[in-house]
């Protein structure tokens, strides 16, 4: 995770996704906030920054993650599509690049629309399909290969919809951007954390990589990608 999340310090022009994210919605003094599939607990360090009279709550499939967030407010290792909470008790849901990995995505959305309370919201954070998509065609260049990303199965494309049977109200908010990398090492860490380099020639296609990464670099002063992503905000 930190290896992904390490070419998104190279954004240009400087910027963060997560304050974005937090501005979508309000956070009233005494808001009972869940975030699902919280990681580290990064939304929660910048929730808890942000609005201190907030009460953060973090759930995590991951008990190494759930206890790393524990630093930053209350997080038990749970399935977000069993959460151990009752009915109407959260006024707001963060679901942030996390809903693709569930297996059964309906099961989590209606999970999360359970424990929600009247009033309250979901914003369900994603990429859209043309994501750092000058990364993946060097990608396709040297493999030959158009890779499958999990992340399809709920992106900006397709995600409304599936939100929509169990919301109201959604609406659909997207960050555009770019980065510029300097240096190819980044971009391969990021390449090798992904389920496309876990088998035995993976040394030989990220060294292509690498160097195709870096004769760019060398020519142009940098790599440059764009980034789609965006959040469904849903009542």
């Amino acid at each position: 995770m930190r290896a992904r999340a390490s070419i998104y310090s190279y954004r240009d022009p400087p910027g963060e996704l997560g304050p974005w994210v937090l501005g979508l919605v309000d956070w009233p003094d005494g808001t009972r906030a869940l975030d699902v599939g919280c990681g580290p607990g990064s939304y929660l360090a910048l929730l808890r920054a942000r609005c201190p009279e907030v009460r953060g709550i973090g759930v995590d499939l991951s008990p190494g993650m759930a206890s790393e967030a524990a630093r930053h407010a209350p997080a038990v290792n749970a399935d977000v599509a069993c959460l151990p909470l009752t009915d109407d008790c959260i006024d707001r849901v963060l679901a942030p690049h996390m809903l693709y990995h569930c297996p059964d995505i309906p099961a989590a959305i209606a999970e999360v629309r359970r424990v929600l309370r009247p009033g309250g919201a979901l914003v369900a954070v994603t990429n859209g399909r043309d994501h750092l998509r000058e990364l993946w065609d060097v990608y396709t260049a040297v493999t030959g290969d158009h890779p499958d990303f999990f992340v399809d199965r709920f992106d900006l494309d397709n995600g409304e919809g599936q939100l929509r049977g169990v919301f109201d109200h959604v609406r659909v908010e997207r960050y555009r951007g770019a980065l510029l990398v300097p240096d190819a090492e980044p971009l391969v860490d990021y390449l090798a954390s992904t389920v496309h380099f876990y088998d035995d020639g993976a040394e030989g296609r990220l060294a292509e990589i690498r160097a195709r990464i870096q004769r760019m670099i060398d020519g142009d002063g940098g790599f440059r990608i764009r980034t789609h992503s965006g959040a469904f905000v849903c009542r």
